[in-house]
């Protein structure tokens, strides 16, 4: 399998025109920010779904507030169960933009479906928040997908040009947060959400999914820097991209 790491203009128009509709429902400032720094991102994982989901699959999105890639999906017809942890503001939009979210705390609750249930399963910048039990959240991902099913994982390069900078310039082990371990934890007592617990590198987490059951696939580095210096960089070795995607499945007969 052989992915694109920059979403062509269709996807990313479709992308768009779902980020402006969720945007518009939810009307809070930092939704717009968010849709600028993660728009072609979720424009990938919308292409790499489109081109890689069978028409009839059964798609488990974990963690898809504030749901743009969601209503993308859901607009191109997949029959796409999303379950999160909801606070209150994402209660209020899935409920404004009809989509149905099934509330789950993912690190304490086993996941509500039976085993071999999906085909595709999307944990997309979820892993880094884990802050409990890692191991027992990805073996209920195991468990609910098919014999030969996929999870799709992306999550920020602590091993990026930006993480790598971070750790010897600032001492600081983050790629892409820019706020203190304070700060993300501080998210978790006033909402009951955790921020970024730790980032990971590319083989750190390969490692994880196969001691966990998974075949790793394939890993995609991903992202762009603003920098011209970093960017060339960047081309030259993908690896220092600030984001990556490990796509991994479930063996058959397991």
């Amino acid at each position: 399998m052989i992915l694109p790491v920059r979403p062509s203009s269709g996807s990313s128009e479709k992308l768009s025109e779902s980020i402006r509709k969720m945007a518009a429902l939810h009307g809070a400032p930092w939704m717009f920010e968010y849709a600028f720094y993660h728009r072609d991102r979720l424009a990938l994982d919308f292409e790499w779904a489109v081109g890689n989901f069978s028409a009839n699959a059964s798609v488990l999105e974990i963690g898809g507030y504030p749901f743009f890639l969601t209503h993308a999906l859901r607009a191109q017809g997949y029959e796409l169960e999303c379950i999160d942890k909801l606070i209150p503001e994402a209660r209020r939009l899935a409920d404004a933009a009809s989509i149905p979210v099934t509330s789950c705390d993912i690190e304490l609750e086993p996941l509500p479906y039976a085993d071999d249930t999906f085909d595709e399963v999307l944990l997309n910048e979820v892993f880094e928040h884990l802050r409990i039990n890692p191991i027992s959240t990805t073996e209920e991902i195991h468990r609910v997908l098919k014999p030969g099913g996929r999870v799709w994982i992306s999550t920020p390069n602590l091993g990026s040009l930006k993480g790598i900078a971070n750790l010897v310039f600032r001492n600081e082990a983050w790629a892409v947060v820019g706020e203190g371990v304070y700060a993300q934890y501080q998210g978790l007592r006033e909402n009951g959400v955790m921020g970024h617990v730790r980032e990971y590198t590319s083989s750190e987490l390969r490692d994880f999914l196969k001691h966990v059951g998974f075949e790793v696939e394939e890993i995609v580095y991903r992202g762009g820097y603003s920098n011209v210096v970093a960017e060339q960089g960047a081309r030259l070795f993908p690896r220092l991209r600030p984001y990556f995607s490990c796509i991994a499945r479930k063996p058959n007969g397991r």
